[in-house]
């Protein structure tokens, strides 16, 4: 590739990029220098480093998909969302405001600006949403329950994904049975209130649907 070919090939930057976000590495491996990187990322400048080693290629707010992305490529190819973030991903309602990632117990990656990292030994197989890893069903609500302090809530998102279809409360269960126990209290007492009464599930999905 020829020095600077990338500027007048946007071709090239796109498609080393994730919905408009790319690595310093991948940067670099497209001829973009160490100075042009710096330059575009100035205030005054065409692009934006929103999280340590990630560059937005245009200089504004990034938007959901972009902060989602942008998560991934900070925590590194083995991450994936979890939490509320994924629980989006899969078709409900976001929980939450920060981007929840998991990354194997052995990288080093600390939660910065609106990450939140979460390093496991209990690493699932990903889904893929569109361009995007994601914790299986079970374990994204898992993970926000243990964000939540009214059992209520958990209940209500629970139970919405039961009566849906996708996911069962056997399954809620054995994730939080394998998780850790820290935090884990709201996601227990949810899921003991909906085992103890079969019409809940039912009756609260209704609720939230706003469904009679």
């Amino acid at each position: 590739m020829k020095r600077g070919q990338w500027a007048t090939q946007r071709e090239i930057l796109d498609g080393a990029s994730v919905n408009g976000v790319i690595t310093r590495k991948a940067l670099r491996e497209c001829g973009v220098s160490d100075g042009s990187i710096t330059a575009r990322t100035a205030d005054d400048g065409k692009w934006r480093r929103i999280l340590p080693g990630v560059v937005l290629l245009q200089n504004g707010n990034p938007n959901v998909v972009q902060q989602l992305s942008a998560a991934l490529l900070y925590g590194g190819e083995r991450s994936m969302l979890t939490g509320g973030t994924a629980v989006m991903q899969h078709g409900f309602d976001r929980v939450g405001s920060d981007v929840h990632i998991l990354v194997p117990s052995s990288m080093r990656r600390a939660s910065t600006s609106f990450v939140r990292v979460e390093r496991t030994t209990r690493l699932p197989d990903p889904e893929r949403r569109a361009r995007l890893l994601v914790a299986p069903l079970p374990r994204a609500l898992v993970d926000t329950a243990r964000s939540l302090r009214s059992t209520e809530s958990c209940i209500r998102l629970f139970a919405q994904a039961i009566q849906r279809g996708s996911t069962t409360l056997d399954a809620i269960v054995r994730e939080l049975n394998e998780g850790p126990r820290q935090y884990g209290a709201v996601g227990w007492m949810a899921a003991r209130q909906l085992a103890d009464d079969a019409h809940s599930v039912a009756d609260v999905a209704c609720q939230v649907d706003g469904t009679t």
